[in-house]
């Protein structure tokens, strides 16, 4: 546990709202790790600070993803989250008023303790998983699933996709946040990541072997319809939102297991 985890536990009560819950009022003065620590999201702490990320590129970016987010029904739900990492969209839908939430990442990034440690400090439970999503074996179906960062880090975002239907409740939500190719086209098109050529985004081959390191496939718009619809899925954009504004090859879409597939 980390050091400065006592001095913070038991500073919060049960879940609230997401707008009313202190968990989303960090400010931005931040606490810097200890050597050799890594931390991924700039996590929010129950004194008001939050801490320091060593690979986002500012602290609120994760919260401006939250906020695209906001009218995405958790209350009640079973929501699984697949690349956690240090756990804020785990915590953030347990403290909109998720019924439960199971976290899954690889063992790196500080995985599962940054996330045990925010998870206590909070009192927002959640249930860690450790492994591969592509190759664990899900012993139940969720309402919400998010994919946050991800896709484009799988070798095969075809499988992926299909199996992310099948983790997924008939009348269920899957939320996919990746990187987009820049090139534009009105027919759907993949751009492989690549370290010979200028593509959107470097392949990472000295990382091929570390999943979920190494960029692959960047998708166009026409691409994630399509793909949504070869598995049976609705999907759409979440556009004009701050997030995507200011990011604009990152997209947000919202896939629906609609009842009857």
């Amino acid at each position: 546990m980390l050091s400065w985890i006592d001095r913070l536990r038991g500073k919060t009560s049960s879940p609230m709202p997401s707008s009313q819950h202190p968990y989303f009022r960090a400010t931005s003065e931040e606490v810097e790790a200890g050597p050799g620590e890594c931390w991924h999201h700039a996590m929010p702490l129950p004194d008001g600070r939050r801490m320091k990320s060593t690979t986002m590129p500012s602290a609120g970016v994760q919260e401006l993803m939250w906020e695209a987010l906001q009218h995405i029904d958790l209350d009640g739900k079973s929501v699984l989250d697949i690349g956690a990492a240090d756990g804020f969209f785990s915590l953030a839908a347990k403290a909109s008023g998720a019924a439960s939430v199971t976290a899954l990442d690889l063992n790196y990034f500080g995985w599962p303790k940054n996330i045990s440690a925010m998870s206590d400090a909070w009192n927002l439970p959640v249930l860690t998983k450790t492994g591969d999503f592509m190759t664990y074996e899900f012993e139940e179906k969720f309402d919400v699933v998010f994919c946050l960062g991800v896709l484009y880090h799988l070798e095969n975002v075809f499988l992926a996709i299909r199996k992310l239907r099948e983790i997924t409740n008939i009348g269920g939500t899957i939320v996919i946040e990746t990187q987009m190719t820049a090139i534009k086209h009105d027919l759907p098109i993949f751009e492989s990541a690549s370290d010979t050529f200028l593509t959107t985004g470097r392949h990472g081959k000295e990382s091929v072997d570390s999943v979920g390191v190494s960029n692959y496939l960047f998708p166009n718009h026409a691409a994630m319809l399509n793909l949504a619809d070869m598995y049976d899925l609705s999907a759409e954009a979440l556009d004009g939102n701050v997030y995507t504004n200011r990011f604009p090859t990152r997209a947000i879409y919202v896939m629906r297991r609609t009842a009857g597939t």
